[in-house]
């Protein structure tokens, strides 16, 4: 099944990625939820992810 998204945002009202498909279907992902199931292998990775999101 292939998935073909053409529009993708940021909403920072709901803090979720919005995409919406060729018929109008969205898909909403929920950052809030991702974020919670991130595993880090070394705990240093957060520090460098978040000076890479200010750049």
């Amino acid at each position: 099944m292939a998935l073909n998204y053409t529009v993708y945002q940021y909403d920072n009202n709901r803090n979720a990625v919005v995409m919406t498909d060729m018929d109008g279907k969205q898909l909403v992902i929920d950052c809030d939820k991702a974020e919670t199931q991130v595993v880090f292998d070394e705990p240093e990775d957060v520090g460098i992810l978040a000076r890479l999101a200010r750049k």
